[in-house]
């Protein structure tokens, strides 16, 4: 290479050239291409470097170039490439000379290059091997298979020979094959007393007379299995003497144990059988959960057991024998050490409020239990085990101002020693509390309507109030809070409305006014109504018909009715009289009612056969000081009797015949 291929380089101004190769790895070739040039006048563009390696595609081939194609470089430093190749490959070099990349230089030179060789080596893969094998595994168990690799060609001519090394541990627990590779647990493995393994497996084999040899390191870890039971500590007792009514929760001994077996199959717990009277925790604490009757004997048993993820538990189990020796009993009541002998409570309050609470001990430490002792119900519950007590429904003071309250405190456990009970009572004072008063009024009577000449004092509605109270804060006070600076209304202390005077020169026709009601408390409490007052003109009275017709007999007597009229309109103002026909005075008109009756005895047929009356009805606007009539005509007709005798024309009659 160094005759053709430097004599076409230096054609090129090129005064070297050298292209060493050399092994890098596994597969991989390298090369540093070195060219001199002895003039920089010419400078070389491109340099690419092929193989002829058969089977190799375009896109293995490795193009090297310096610099920007453009602009000529000086090709004077080494340049490296990095090509995989198989044993023996072809390398061929081309330079170009010129500032233009596309003209080849016409001494372009195709040369082999080299024979490049693979090194011999030998690995086992993976050099690290990480495995987990569970205790008590059946042997012989595989643990792993080692595979070798190698850049001989072709593999199958590998004899390798495999083995562990020398550690009498390791040798004890486990074996390779020296032919396979395969490495297996030939004793059974307790995590117990070993949990790892650390050991380093050999491979060798010759190749060409040369020992390649190779290792990998194993990392084995023993996971653990529940295989051990629960260890119940030497000297732990099982015969134990307990008082006769020694308090509940009275410890009598503790059970110690262990596990050998790691984390989670480790953890142990503990059951009890044999006695309801009895308990044992979590931490093998053995205690009374009742009392304990004398000279009683109970036989228990004690179960000891670990809770693993899976598979099942291992137990372990023994006997407790618990004495009760004869006891002399005295059974004193309870005595109450926390209690309030009176409590005051705001009405109202709500159900739920805490009161208090009471406490009682008992001389023995028997469980108390406590109650409300009554015959009626009672606002008040009481927790039957913490003693709180706790209001059970709102009070009224004006219903009820006290309450006595007996607290029992017993002891159920005892009830069959014949103990007594023991009572305390205090005393529920309900404070009075100011409660807002309230208006008793529909929606309807809240819109009234009055005429415009309506007279003082007319009544105008009810407007009742309530108090819950009683005393002082439930005395009501009424009043008109707003709408009526004239004064025109007023309200009585019992609520009624009335006029106060009349509506003069008022052009309202509506009148809004707040009624308002306070309670006698301090501070005062308050309720508004509001009330709507429509206020109407007078009407000018209208007769129900156009004209009235009757007939009367005559010589009827005085006060004889004849005929009623009316007119519609303010009924309460209206005035009625015959403003005309009435020559005589035959008739009269009552002014309220408009009944027309027979006011003289001359009432004749042969003098008047009939009477045209016209009688008035007036209304007096006393908000304007005017009257509006109106009149209708009333005939009255004389109905003719027989009371008269016939007469003689003349009293003598001269005749002749």
């Amino acid at each position: 290479f160094a005759g053709s291929a430097l004599r076409t380089l230096q054609a090129a101004g090129a005064s070297s050239v050298a292209l060493p190769a050399r092994f890098v790895s596994d597969g991989v070739f390298t090369s540093s291409l070195s060219v001199n040039f002895s003039s920089h006048s010419v400078g070389v563009s491109v340099v690419q470097v092929t193989t002829n390696q058969v089977g190799q595609s375009d896109a293995d081939r490795q193009l090297v170039s310096r610099g920007n194609p453009s602009s000529p470089f000086l090709f004077d430093s080494p340049v490296s490439l990095v090509m995989l190749v198989t044993p023996s490959v072809n390398v061929s070099f081309i330079a170009s000379r010129g500032y233009n990349p596309g003209v080849v230089f016409n001494n372009t030179l195709t040369t082999p290059l080299c024979l490049v060789h693979r090194a011999r080596v030998l690995v086992i893969s993976p050099a690290i091997v990480v495995r987990t094998v569970p205790e008590n595994t059946h042997v012989p168990a595989v643990v792993f298979n080692v595979a070798i690799n190698s850049t001989l060609q072709p593999s199958a001519a590998l004899q390798p020979v495999f083995s562990l090394a020398s550690n009498t541990l390791i040798q004890t627990y486990f074996a390779i094959n020296s032919t396979t590779g395969v490495l297996s647990a030939k004793s059974f493995l307790d995590r117990e007393v070993s949990s790892t393994f650390n050991f380093t497996v050999h491979a060798s084999a010759v190749v060409d007379g040369i020992l390649l040899t190779a290792e990998a390191t194993v990392l084995l870890t023993v996971s653990d299995v529940n295989d051990n039971a629960p260890v119940v500590a030497a000297g732990t007792a099982t015969n134990v003497t307990a008082s006769a009514l020694s308090p509940t929760g009275t410890v009598l001994l503790t059970v110690n144990a262990t596990d050998s077996d790691h984390l989670l199959n480790a953890a142990i717990n503990f059951t009890l059988s044999g006695s309801k009277a009895f308990s044992i925790d979590y931490q093998g604490v053995l205690s009374t959960t009742d009392l304990l009757l004398a000279r009683d004997t109970y036989v228990l048993n004690v179960t000891v057991y670990d809770q693993p993820l899976s598979g099942s538990s291992q137990m372990t189990s023994f006997e407790v024998v618990v004495n009760v020796p004869d006891r002399f009993l005295v059974l004193d009541p309870p005595q109450f050490v926390v209690f309030n002998s009176s409590i005051d409570v705001a009405e109202n309050s709500a159900a739920g409020l805490n009161l208090g609470h009471v406490h009682a001990s008992d001389p023995i430490g028997s469980l108390i239990q406590y109650g409300v002792e009554s015959i009626q119900p009672l606002p008040v519950d009481i927790n039957t085990t913490s003693g709180s007590i706790q209001l059970s429904q709102p009070l009224n003071f004006e219903q009820t101002q006290f309450y006595n309250i007996t607290i029992l405190a017993s002891r159920p456990q005892l009830i069959r020693f014949g103990a007594d009970n023991a009572s305390r009572s205090f005393l529920l004072q309900v404070e009075d509390i100011n409660e807002q008063p309230a208006f008793n009024v529909s929606a309807s009577s809240q819109a009234l309507s009055i005429k415009a000449n309506t007279w003082p004092l007319t009544y105008l509605g009810d407007f009742p109030a309530s108090d819950p109270d009683s005393g002082l804060q439930g005395q009501l006070t009424y009043s008109i809070a707003s709408g009526d600076p004239l004064q025109f209304f007023a309200i009585s202390q019992s609520g009624i409305l009335r006029t106060n005077r009349v509506l003069m020169n008022s052009s309202n026709t509506q009148y809004s006014l707040e009624l308002s009601v306070r309670d006698g408390g301090r501070p005062p409490l308050m309720d508004v109504v509001n009330v709507t007052i429509f206020v109407s003109a007078v009407d000018v009275p209208a007769f129900d018909a156009p004209e009235y017709e009757i007939s009367v007999p005559e010589n009827s007597a005085v006060m004889t009715p004849v005929l009623a009229v009316s007119a519609t309109g303010d009924n309460s103002s209206v005035v009625y009289s015959i403003v005309s026909g009435n020559s005589r005075g035959s008739f009269t008109v009552d002014p309220s009612t408009g009944n027309i009756t027979v006011a003289r005895d001359n009432i004749d047929a042969e003098s008047v056969q009939s009477y045209s009356l016209v009688v008035q009805a007036a209304a007096y606007d006393i908000s304007t000081a005017m009257h509006l009539t109106s009149s209708v005509p009333v005939n009255i007709s004389v109905l003719d009797e027989n009371d008269n005798y016939p007469a003689f024309a003349a009293s003598t009659l001269n005749f002749s015949i």
